[in-house]
């Protein structure tokens, strides 16, 4: 499972993305996340920038998450890139 936790309008956000049944869809989870923190947060283009927890139980099984988790950790708002954990 995929979370993002953040500011949207002033409000701290959270987001659970893709509960793995048997599997760990790491990559649809982080672009899930990756989509979200595209658009989902524009409304506060000079606040803190969103902070990623990626919780997981193993290994991915749907491939390689890495350049996913890299397209995250270059959105930026004005303060700062995303903290991707």
């Amino acid at each position: 499972m995929a979370w993002w936790l953040g500011r949207d309008s002033g409000a701290l956000s959270c987001l659970a993305i893709a509960a793995a049944e048997g599997k760990t869809p790491m990559c649809e989870a982080l672009a899930q996340v990756r989509t979200y923190c595209s658009s989902g947060w524009r409304t506060i283009p000079n606040g803190f920038p969103p902070t990623v927890l990626h919780l997981t139980d193993g290994e991915s099984s749907d491939g390689d998450p890495t350049d996913t988790g890299q397209e995250i950790m270059s959105l930026k708002t004005a303060d700062g890139s995303v903290l991707l954990f």
